[in-house]
């Protein structure tokens, strides 16, 4: 038979096997659960980085995507001005005229009517500038009608008389009329 101190030994390791068992299922299990709740949120974290770098690449390609229309609503500003300023329209046609070696005689402004100035200018230099004058006008940002073209010779030079009419932006404000809804009653 087993011996009293073999029957211990074995008692003693049950006892020490059990202990074991209970260490182990009152605190390493809640550890391990632990763990994974962290690896858990490990894992959202990384998600939510993730998803916050993407909205910030977004972000930068909407900023980039403002900034263009920016840009093109501002060319549009200079295409079609909001307001008929007489200024702007000689500033523009001086300009031209100077790039394109052309002295400029005269130049009146006429208020057209609601949403266009007339202008007209006459300058001096040679055909070949008048003919560089008026396709700088034709390749303006702004469109400008021209009204009348006049070229005359004068000594070696050539006159260039100009009707022109740069349009500008104006807000049309739409009126809504109301007409009385038609009510019909049945008698039954």
């Amino acid at each position: 038979m087993i011996d009293k101190k073999s029957k211990s030994a074995i008692i003693f390791a049950t006892i020490l096997l059990f202990v074991a068992l209970v260490v182990l299922i009152l605190y390493l299990l809640p550890k391990i659960s632990q763990l994974k709740t962290l690896s858990n949120q490990v894992e959202s974290k990384k998600i939510e980085y993730e998803t916050g770098k993407l909205r910030i690449d977004n972000i930068a390609a909407l900023n980039e995507m403002v900034g263009q229309y920016k840009r093109q609503a501002e060319l549009l500003g200079i295409a079609l001005p909001s307001s008929g300023r007489a200024e702007d329209a000689l500033l523009e046609l001086s300009s031209a005229a100077s790039d394109s070696n052309l002295q400029v005689i005269s130049a009146e402004v006429n208020p057209e009517g609601k949403g266009s100035l007339q202008v007209s200018i006459s300058t001096r230099g040679t055909f070949e500038n008048s003919v560089g004058f008026i396709n700088k006008l034709k390749s303006n940002l702004r469109p400008i009608k021209v009204l009348d073209l006049s070229m005359n010779k004068s000594d070696d030079e050539i006159i260039t008389s100009l009707d022109l009419n740069f349009p500008f932006f104006v807000e049309v404000s739409a009126t809504v009329s109301k007409t009385p809804a038609n009510s019909t009653s049945e008698a039954k």
